[in-house]
């Protein structure tokens, strides 16, 4: 199966439907993998999904931009099940796995904010970014079923993925990430210390990791897993997984 791997949509649903019927059309994608800031949002389900029924089944984790707390009452009230039947839009919940065409795929969403105060509800234990136990919960689960492939919304930090974060969020990492507790990392090789810690506990590590958050495209092995930061919407081309043989391949951003 080809499956199209897809950075932020930060709610464009719409369009993110009319692309991904002409890539369907034009390159027989059989299923997405959305890592994070999806655009998860009441304004944008009220009164139907803002993207209708999807063409192809599209599998996402929330981000840091997303609404948590209205996000956890739709999974409370069993909301993921009603999206995923009537509109083809299956919601992986922090620490899940499935199966898509034979191959095991992990998801853990979350990130931390690096332009604005964390969110944190501590009687729901809701907060946009990973919490221990869900990395703990994650590290036990990713041991029992070894996937082939890990989707986050940002990536480990200090392991060698090498990615950089922008400049100009500097002054507000420094206030909200490091003056709230957090260290996201040296600057050249910056992301998650809960995904790092995660890394470091995985008895069998994926050939594959996929994450969006930073908005560009990036391509880094470390031993012997492939870290890749899927494009979003904008860029000019996007990425294709073939679950069979493992090849990433590049095809042309369709334009309307």
């Amino acid at each position: 199966m080809k499956v199209l791997l897809l950075g932020d949509v930060h709610g464009a649903h719409a369009e993110m439907a009319a692309r991904l019927a002409l890539i369907r059309d034009q390159h027989g994608i059989g299923a997405v993998i959305q890592a994070g800031d999806f655009g998860f949002f009441s304004s944008l389900f009220a009164g139907g999904f803002s993207g209708g029924r999807l063409p192809v089944p599209v599998y996402a984790i929330d981000g840091n931009h997303d609404d948590h707390a209205w996000l956890h009452q739709m999974e409370k009230a069993g909301e993921p099940e009603r999206w995923r039947e009537q509109y083809s839009l299956h919601f992986q919940p922090r620490a899940s796995i499935i199966q898509l065409d034979g191959v095991m795929v992990g998801f853990l969403g979350g990130a931390l904010h690096v332009d604005r105060a964390q969110y944190r509800h501590w009687f729901r234990n809701i907060a946009n970014f990973i919490m221990v136990h869900e990395r703990a919960r994650a590290t036990k689960l990713f041991n029992h079923e070894h996937p082939v492939m890990i989707v986050t919304h940002s990536c480990p930090a200090d392991i060698g993925v090498g990615i950089r974060g922008n400049p100009e969020f500097a002054a507000d990492l420094a206030v909200h990430v490091h003056g709230a507790g957090f260290d996201p990392g040296p600057e050249h090789d910056c992301g998650d210390m809960e995904l790092s810690r995660l890394w470091h506990h995985l008895e069998t590590r994926p050939a594959l990791w996929v994450f969006g958050h930073f908005h560009i495209r990036h391509d880094r092995m470390v031993k012997k897993t492939r870290f890749l930061c899927a494009d979003t919407l904008s860029a000019p081309d996007l990425l294709l997984w073939d679950t069979g043989t493992g090849v990433i391949s590049s095809i042309p951003n369709p334009s309307f």
